[in-house]
């Protein structure tokens, strides 16, 4: 424990500045100033400081719960933040320090902040019933809070602080600091809810999908500065903006109009969320370079002669995506912002009973065997990492790592299996075919394999498709098949008796044996053909030596050699073995049938939105959304486990593991059977 701990912090530690090269010209001094901002480098998401050369690294936050859109006052002296514990849960507006000390409370649901000019009154959105969100401009040291009807958004002070402007459902309007005289100036603006700002000329400043625009606080004077879909943000003066337009690029414009000025980075990649230093000469941005899974931070001269970059992503599987920055007003120091970095919290990390995915991953693919879990960590439509790991192990196993795979128009990995120490997992790729490959790898040998390779029209839907697996012990079988295409020039065509969507063909293969694989044959071990179709042969579920598919009929049970066991005439979308009992995902209904005699042993109703998770033993194992039931067949007995998100599980023999959102859950299998009441005779686990 210690020693992970140590490498965490020697990695947090390593945030340092790496000076590119001059973009032309001279560069300008370094730059001065301390940035805030929100990372997910501990595993849990925390608000740091940073010194805008990169140096000096600062904690402000550290807790269980995700800290985020830090925003200084103008003074400098105290910043707020928004809390939140789950996606589900109102994000609570708090307050701290600069230091990140004496924090505290100020509201629990608030969304929009803005500080007055003399740092101590604060405004922002509450989200309020229906259609309503009032907006709240309060009295930080106080219980004071004035609040201001109806929907609002995006609320910007006046620079003498005596009003706001605000969006008022799709108008922009006009309140006084004291929630009175609230009066609009510009009905059904079409970029309402666009971030606002009150320049100190006495101008308003919005950009929208039409350009960037300003007006006289009375509504008129209305004029577009650029044309187009920007972000923008405005120099501390009012007299210049930088501004982002759809491809990431980064632009300077004055307000007077005289064109904009392309600054982007060379090799900068997508930038957002500019924010302009104190004193103007600077611009922090994201940078999303090319092949990158998180956002680094960059600071750019504002003339575009230099730029830096004051993070440094931390390797994988840590994670290090950087969120918006935010600069602090005045009071500039040359000492850290906030503590010290420090070791994550142990609920921040991998323990011994919780794997938690790596920066902005979520766990999309869950595939356990014995004590060994796999799991498919999505990243974006466009990259996808899978991994092994084993309660009690401080670091899981990497087998396919982010953005392995050159992005395209369709783009994705799922149906993910494992069977000892391999695992397999299907990857989509392609623009106008669709192509399938099932890409396989062990814990010792990580160089995935592609096991198997087809292609299809991606329009259409017809031709030759791979599917994704099911595991189990040294067992490990996915299918390919080929749908049909109606009409004359139909590809393949259909035959007589079939449309459009109909599997024509199917092979249920499994990697081991000394054949060839239908694709790429791994180094060490081969593939073999398992049972052959002039029809549906889809994987649902591997055990023992077994597998089960699903045919045109109904379900049947094979050995591992393509032997038939036994048929059951039931249409079924999943289902689950485990020694003599089979359990299938009917229509309104889980069923359990003994596969010895074929005989319904039992029948668990079930809405349409209930998966079949697994069947270990007599323990069933069902999900509805972020619902996990474990129940007893031979009693009735059920347990619920309940999840922030979307929620999948895997019951073995050493325990029960769940996921939901970025992180599994393992609970030994004495305290599951402990829970459903009853003994643990039939399994024992060692």
């Amino acid at each position: 424990m210690r020693n992970a701990f140590a490498l965490v912090t020697l990695l947090v530690a390593s945030l340092l500045a790496g000076a590119a090269g001059p973009a032309g010209g001279a560069a300008p001094a370094v730059p001065q100033g301390t940035i805030a901002f929100v990372s997910e480098r501990s595993g849990n998401v925390e608000i740091y400081t940073v010194r805008a050369d990169g140096s000096r690294l600062g904690q402000l936050t550290q807790n269980r719960l995700e800290d985020t859109r830090p925003l200084f006052s103008p003074d400098g002296s105290r910043a707020v933040f928004l809390r939140a514990q789950d996606e589900y849960s109102p994000q609570a507006l708090w307050l701290m320090n600069a230091d990140g000390g004496g924090q505290r409370k100020l509201a629990r649901d608030a969304n929009d902040t803005a500080w007055s000019p003399d740092s101590r009154t604060l405004a922002y959105v509450h989200s309020g019933r229906g259609d309503t969100e009032p907006l709240v401009i309060a009295d930080v040291d106080s219980d004071r809070r004035i609040t201001v009807r109806g929907s609002n958004f995006g609320p910007a002070w006046s620079p003498d602080g005596t009003e706001l402007a605000v969006w008022h459902r799709d108008d922009l309007a006009i309140v006084g600091s004291d929630g009175t005289g609230l009066r609009t100036i510009r009905r059904r603006v079409p970029a309402s809810g666009a971030r606002l700002t009150w320049l100190p000329s006495g101008e308003i400043a919005y950009a929208g999908y039409q350009g960037i625009v300003v007006l006289r606080a009375d509504g008129g004077n209305a004029r577009r500065l650029v044309r187009g879909s920007f972000s923008d943000a405005w120099s501390p003066d009012g007299t210049r903006f930088a501004a982002v337009d759809q491809r990431g690029r980064l632009f300077v414009g004055s307000l007077v109009g005289h064109g904009l000025r392309n600054i982007t980075p060379k090799g900068a990649g997508q930038l957002d969320s500019p924010a302009w230093s104190p004193d103007g000469n600077w611009i922090a941005v994201r940078s999303f370079p090319a092949e990158a899974i998180d956002h680094e931070l960059l600071v750019v001269a504002s003339d575009g002669s230099s730029s830096r970059r004051i993070t440094r992503l931390i390797p994988y599987p840590w994670g290090s995506e950087n969120g918006q920055p935010t600069w602090r007003p005045r009071g500039a120091t040359e000492a850290r912002l906030g503590r010290r970095p420090v070791a994550p919290l142990p609920s921040e990390t991998v323990s011994s009973r919780t794997f938690r995915a790596a920066g902005p991953g979520s766990i999309v693919g869950l595939a356990a065997d014995g004590r060994r879990v796999a799991v498919l960590v999505n990243f974006g439509a466009h990259c996808a990492a899978v991994e092994v790991w084993q309660p009690g192990h401080r670091r899981a196993a990497a087998l396919q790592r982010p953005c392995a795979y050159e992005g395209s128009r369709i783009e994705g990995s799922a149906e993910i299996a494992l069977a000892g120490t391999r695992a397999a997992w299907l990857h989509l790729s392609g623009g106008n075919s669709l192509e399938t490959t099932v890409i396989s790898a062990t814990v010792a040998r990580r160089k995935p394999v592609d096991v198997a390779y087809e292609t299809s029209n991606a329009d259409s839907g017809y031709g030759d498709f791979a599917h994704g697996g099911f595991g189990d012990g040294t067992l490990l079988a996915f299918t390919v098949d080929r749908n049909c295409e109606e009409g004359e020039y139909g590809d393949p065509p259909c035959p007589p008796g079939h449309k459009s969507g109909d599997v024509i063909e199917a092979t249920v293969w499994r990697i081991g044996g000394q054949g060839r694989c239908p694709y790429e044959t791994p180094p060490h071990g081969g593939c073999s053909r398992v049972a052959e179709a002039d029809g549906e042969l889809s994987v649902l579920a591997v055990d023992a030596g077994r597998i089960v598919v699903r045919t045109e009929t109904g379900i049947r049970l094979l050995t591992k050699d393509g032997r038939v066991l036994r048929d059951f005439a039931r249409k079924a979308a999943a289902a689950a073995l485990s020694g003599d009992r089979l359990a299938v995902r009917t229509r309104h209904a889980v069923e359990v049938y003994d596969t010895d005699s074929g005989q319904l042993t039992a029948q668990v109703p079930a809405t349409n939105r209930t998966t079949l998770e697994d069947l270990d033993g007599e323990i069933l194992v069902t999900a509805l959304g972020r619902t996990v039931t474990l129940r007893r067949l031979g009693h009735g007995r059920t347990i619920t486990i309940r999840e922030t998100r979307l929620a999948h599980a895997q019951l073995e023999p050493p325990g029960l593991f769940v996921a939901a959102g970025a992180r599994v859950t393992f609970t030994p299998r004495r305290l599951v059977v402990r829970r459903l009441g009853g003994n643990n005779g039939e399994r024992r686990v060692s």
